[in-house]
């Protein structure tokens, strides 16, 4: 999967390739890995002695379920009623599962040689808060007809993926709402989203993004694609 976003750059760079990387290293996922979350590890035999509580305890609560059923004392009357049993059937398999986990033989049990978590049974993940994507190239392009300016880096540059701020016209602004812009100081602002079709939204987006574009003069913008 991609998203899509416009970097400004100004134009007096010589190298900008180098200049997008300075740019856009701090939303990328594999950088500033500080966040720490910890997760469990499913090794050895804990999740076998999750699988198999999980099996007994949702074939006792259709016991249950059914004898009720036969006795009577199950009551089916409306939708409302329907949404609060099934509630507290979610509830009671919570309770009963948390009961009986604890009692199967193998619960706690890892493997000691796992390379994910060393035997402690959980391992610590760590990542970008400000992440944005995995690895980012130039694409799409300005496909408008617009004036363009030519680079040496011609393997990852056309004519296509570089013009000029203030050659964007007006009718193209509308759509940039739409797409995260990154100033040459490697601020993210986040895009209008697209399905916000509130026009009178848009009309402040548009108004927005002017006043961002107008705040570089002589810089340039060039489309690329984050992966994730």
């Amino acid at each position: 999967m991609f998203t899509e976003f416009v970097v400004i750059i100004p134009k007096n760079v010589k190298e900008v390739l180098p200049e997008l990387e300075r740019i856009l290293k701090p939303y990328n996922n594999e950088e500033n890995l500080t966040k720490a979350v910890i997760e469990e590890c499913y090794c050895g035999d804990k999740k076998i002695a999750e699988e198999e509580t999980r099996k007994e305890v949702s074939k006792e609560l259709a016991n249950l379920r059914e004898s009720k059923k036969k006795e009577g004392t199950e009551d089916v009357q409306d939708e409302l009623v329907k949404f609060e049993q099934m509630m507290k059937s979610q509830s009671d398999y919570k309770k009963l599962f948390e009961e009986r986990i604890k009692l199967h033989p193998l619960y706690g049990k890892v493997d000691p040689n796992c390379q994910a978590c060393a035997g402690l049974g959980t391992y610590t993940l760590y990542d970008n808060p400000n992440g944005k994507f995995d690895y980012w190239d130039i694409g799409y392009g300005w496909d408008v007809g617009l004036k363009t300016i030519s680079y040496c880096e011609k393997d990852w540059l056309t004519t296509n993926d570089i013009i000029m701020v203030d050659d964007i016209p007006d009718d193209l602004i509308q759509g940039l709402v739409f797409l995260p812009i990154v100033t040459p100081d490697g601020f993210w602002i986040e895009s209008t989203e697209p399905w916000e079709r509130n026009q009178s939204k848009i009309d402040n987006a548009v108004k927005n993004m002017k006043e961002t574009l107008a705040k570089y003069p002589f810089h340039q913008a060039i489309r690329c694609k984050g992966h994730y």
